[in-house]
């Protein structure tokens, strides 16, 4: 049923708008392999290798987080034989960056906060902080390219990979064209920020530049909304392999 509505959609209309649940089922119904490898880059507190275990028996997590005080938290309640816990970033060259911790470690970035974006205005209006208090640290962070990590693992397949690096996708997949280039890589679940939150935002060119031409099409998309209704507009886009969709 899902394969078909799935098809039936993107004949007529190239795209397929989804909820976070069918987008999960999409993932159900096609990955097949009962312990699938799946790479959470930009784990935060687990959050997303809590869902994975929701929806698949044993997967196999690769997980990546560059900041100290979260991946503490992720070794002291998720340090498991599944869980490969890293913590380092993902980027298109294996090297050092400074990084933006912030307050609200979720909208940490390498990327600095836009003063002038309403996000930030309300932001600061809620959390009773002054602009000076947004950011806590900023810290040298080790990024190193998906391509050398499974390289070095010796991962020859990603059934998933999961990217929500607050603007930093489109170097996360610079750092994985060999990989995005051999279709190793089954499912790619995509945060897109697009509203100018930070000095940088995503958008569909960007990401699609190394995906389309590597027989990737983009099936899903959650959280419907708009910019002007919400401050920090963003969503999951999902892409998958063309011959899945085909099949």
């Amino acid at each position: 049923m899902i394969k078909k509505t799935i098809n039936n959609f993107l004949n007529r209309f190239g795209y397929q708008i989804t909820s976070i649940s069918s987008t999960d089922s999409i993932y159900v119904n096609y990955i097949k392999n009962k312990n699938p490898i799946i790479f959470d880059v930009g784990a935060n507190k687990g959050q997303s290798i809590i869902r994975f275990n929701k929806i698949f028996k044993e997967p196999q997590i690769h997980a990546f987080e560059p900041i100290p005080i979260c991946y503490k938290f992720l070794l002291n309640n998720f340090n498991t034989k599944n869980n490969t816990l890293n913590n380092f970033a993902l980027g298109s060259e294996k090297t050092k960056k400074m990084f933006n911790v912030y307050a609200k470690k979720g909208n940490s970035s390498f990327f600095e906060l836009n003063k002038k974006s309403k996000w930030f205005k309300k932001h600061l209006s809620s959390s009773g902080l002054n602009a000076n208090q947004i950011t806590e640290e900023r810290i040298e962070v080790n990024i190193e390219t998906l391509d050398n990590y499974l390289e070095k693992n010796k991962i020859k397949k990603i059934d998933l990979i999961k990217i929500d690096t607050q603007g930093f996708e489109e170097e996360v997949l610079k750092g994985s064209i060999k990989s995005i280039e051999k279709n190793s890589i089954e499912f790619i679940e995509i945060e897109m920020m697009f509203e100018n939150l930070y000095e940088k935002y995503t958008n569909f060119i960007d990401i699609e530049r190394y995906l389309i031409k590597n027989n990737y099409r983009l099936i899903g998309i959650n959280r419907p909304t708009n910019i002007i209704s919400k401050s920090n507009f963003s969503a999951d886009v999902t892409y998958t392999l063309n011959k899945n969709i085909d099949e």
